[in-house]
């Protein structure tokens, strides 16, 4: 009985192996054949289109693009943030409670300048479904799939601007944050200079 039990584990473990790889093969293969998955449930600004691409949502575009505009304008991540809530913006998910990741993550994703990217991340396995960084070589790129919310220049430099300011915020546990944070600056490359307390 134990042996029977230990075959029918292996096969089932085989059947599941040839299963998520055959779902991987076809995938790739229809990313290859310019079809891009997006999935529009956690894309905010966008909805499917009647040609099947997305459609930018006017009344979301308009929030996307005023987001942009405020983070070049010298805003911090934070800022833009309370300024949704104090609108009471809703989100993607319809709520009003807007976070500094959801701020950043419409800021780096590169489907509101046109673009698609697919398989940025991987599951680590077939049973473990933990999401892993693929490497930038296997990465597919499709540029210009879609009708675009932000111009192209505009987005790159926001990814300029993220990567040159990013830097370690103060938390609370650390006592109050110093009135200086949001007003000196680095002399060399502009960004913010915060302090930090290691305890």
């Amino acid at each position: 009985s134990e042996f029977m039990i230990t075959m029918y584990g292996a096969m089932a473990q085989s059947e599941s192996e040839s299963i998520s790889g055959n779902v991987k093969w076809g995938k790739k293969r229809a990313m290859e054949a310019g079809k891009v998955s997006i999935a529009y449930k956690n894309l905010y600004a966008y909805e499917k289109g009647a040609d099947g691409k997305p459609a930018p949502i006017p009344a979301q575009a308009e929030i996307v693009r005023e987001l942009y505009t405020r983070y070049l304008a010298g805003a911090s991540l934070r800022e833009p943030k309370d300024w949704l809530e104090h609108g009471k913006q809703p989100t993607v998910a319809g709520g009003t409670a807007w976070s500094i990741t959801a701020v950043k993550g419409i800021l780096t994703n590169e489907k509101y300048c046109g673009d698609v990217l697919n398989f940025k991340t991987r599951s680590k396995s077939f049973k473990n479904h933990r999401r892993i960084d693929n490497p930038k070589e296997d990465w597919m790129v499709f540029e210009d799939r879609h009708e675009a919310i932000i111009e192209r220049d505009t987005y790159q430099k926001v990814q300029k601007r993220l990567k040159s300011t990013h830097q370690r915020a103060p938390k609370e546990i650390n006592g109050p944050k110093s009135i200086f944070c949001d007003i000196l600056r680095c002399a060399d490359c502009g960004s913010k200079l915060w302090y930090h307390t290691n305890t």
